[in-house]
């Protein structure tokens, strides 16, 4: 009998998925026991992927950016513990790079819909409570049993896009209607216009690149939009952190659809700047803010937390090596793994948990940049049955 490695990575990665959606998603976080246990769950599959990941055969190209991102990660964590964040996406990403990235998502899929189902389920029963408020709409907003309504939301879109990876090229007509009953519960639920911004945009480049794929005519305008995606919301949560001002009336507008997303932008650009390595960045989320009956201040844009609390460096190097990714990829034609990237950068935009590898999976692709001649989404460990013995292979 033989135990692959990619059979062992999964289970690793799906016990640390499962443990984060149940427990440090949801009410139960608030149990003493329960989150201990999860960080102990945390911090043991993060040492084993560690472990696998040193033991494996680095090339030297491959070794030496692992060097750099080691050392300028250990700079900012001097100061910093939030880069823990992207040490996970660094581990995981490198830990995982020779399992079939398909069998990732299937696994992720699977995982988060039990884990997602199961929280529902109890806060339905009663066990678990839910966070009930109103939107600045007006609309009635449930967590069904999550810490908050916007993880909830979160989840669901990370099953969607997944599912949409998975099923690019060959998504029915129902399951179109499907992804709309979809964004149409979220809308009445959670009422989360990211999420729904991010099915939206990822249905209408679906549809917009298997056309392209029909007539086989306008691959260069495609893959040259794909490309500059991330330097443009980059770029523009840049300019209104920088610009916003109570005398514009087109930014206080957007700032006004963003539920006052642009003006916290401004307010911690002014008070941290910008820095090589970073700051520690203090934040008072919404329902703290209510227990403690003061002002929230959250920092939702993802691009400006990555660049006020990691610093110049670390942001420059993340952000340069999805670009260059997607550069690579969209040579290849691999429309489906960047355009759910460029969904989930798109989202950064409202979000900082696009940087997250618990919601965001398709950062694992990281790891292409480093790999020559060979595509990532097909890489796997081969899985031979052995009678004599159990061994791990490599």
């Amino acid at each position: 009998m033989k135990i692959s490695v990619s059979k062992i990575l999964i289970m690793i990665y799906s016990l640390y998925i499962f443990s984060f959606v149940t427990i440090f998603c949801s009410q139960l976080t608030h149990i003493n026991v329960l989150i201990n246990m999860h960080m102990l769950i945390q911090r043991a599959c993060l040492l084993i992927l560690i472990v696998l990941m040193v033991r494996n055969v680095f090339n030297k190209r491959m070794l030496f950016w692992v060097n750099i991102i080691v050392v300028v990660l250990l700079l900012v964590f001097k100061s910093n513990n939030g880069v823990l964040d992207l040490i996970t996406v660094f581990v995981f990403a490198f830990s995982m790079k020779r399992v079939s990235f398909d069998k990732i998502v299937k696994a992720d899929i699977l995982v988060k819909g039990v884990a997602c189902a199961l929280v529902v389920m109890l806060a339905l029963m009663g066990v678990i409570d839910s966070q009930i408020s109103y939107s600045s709409r007006g609309i009635l907003r449930t967590s069904l049993g999550f810490t908050h309504a916007n993880i909830l939301s979160l989840i669901i879109l990370s099953l969607c896009i997944n599912w949409m990876y998975l099923r690019f090229y060959k998504l029915k007509w129902f399951e179109y209607i499907i992804l709309c009953l979809v964004v149409y519960g979220l809308y009445f639920t959670t009422n989360s216009l990211t999420s729904i911004i991010g099915i939206s945009f990822l249905l209408t480049f679906n549809l917009l690149a298997r056309l392209v794929k029909r007539l086989n005519i306008g691959y260069i305008p495609l893959s040259v939009f794909l490309t500059l995606i991330i330097p443009t919301v980059f770029s523009l949560s840049l300019f209104l952190a920088i610009n916003y001002s109570t005398l514009n009336p087109t930014l206080v507008a957007l700032n006004e659809l963003t539920t006052g997303r642009v003006s916290s932008m401004n307010s911690f650009y002014n008070q941290y700047g910008i820095s090589l390595f970073g700051k520690p960045i203090e934040m008072i989320s919404t329902t703290a803010a209510q227990q403690l009956g003061v002002p929230p201040q959250v920092l939702d844009n993802g691009y400006m937390r990555l660049l006020l609390r990691f610093g110049l460096i670390i942001t420059a190097i993340f952000l340069g090596l999805y670009i260059k990714l997607s550069f690579q990829l969209l040579k290849k034609r691999k429309f489906a793994i960047v355009s759910c990237l460029s969904a989930y950068f798109v989202v950064g935009l409202m979000e900082s948990s696009f940087y997250r590898i618990e919601y965001n999976i398709f950062l694992l692709t990281m790891v292409y940049v480093f790999t020559r001649n060979a595509t990532y989404d097909s890489l796997e460990v081969t899985d031979e049955p052995s009678k004599k013995k159990i061994r791990i292979s490599w």
